[in-house]
């Protein structure tokens, strides 16, 4: 009898799991989508917190977490814009109603 073993038969170990950077990735691509709302923010912290929690794993591909990562925050920064921007529009609006309503009493 030979002693070898076959090589076809050895135990392989089994491939690294890319559920957190696939998370990561589909999150920031809804983040990006939904960038002008309050959720595309939401959505972009839990994506880039997966993404990063991926990228920690030592011995596991880490292209499409990066990916995930840098989509989320840019989804995380579209929405901060997106409410800075209302923000502003929104004081803006405030303004012009009290000065037509200091107007109209002054009449």
């Amino acid at each position: 009898m030979n002693s070898t073993t076959n090589p076809a038969s050895a135990p392989t170990e089994p491939p690294p799991s890319l559920g957190l950077a696939i998370a990561s990735l589909v999150l920031g691509i809804l983040a990006v989508c939904l960038g002008l709302w309050l959720v595309g923010g939401l959505l972009g912290i839990i994506g880039a917190i997966l993404g990063f929690v991926h990228l920690r794993r030592p011995g596991v591909p880490k292209a499409m977490a990066w990916w995930g990562v840098s989509l989320s925050l840019v989804g995380l920064l579209l929405s901060l814009l997106a409410i800075v921007a209302q923000a502003h529009l929104s004081s803006q609006i405030d303004k012009q109603f009290r000065k037509m309503e200091q107007e109209k009493m002054q009449k």
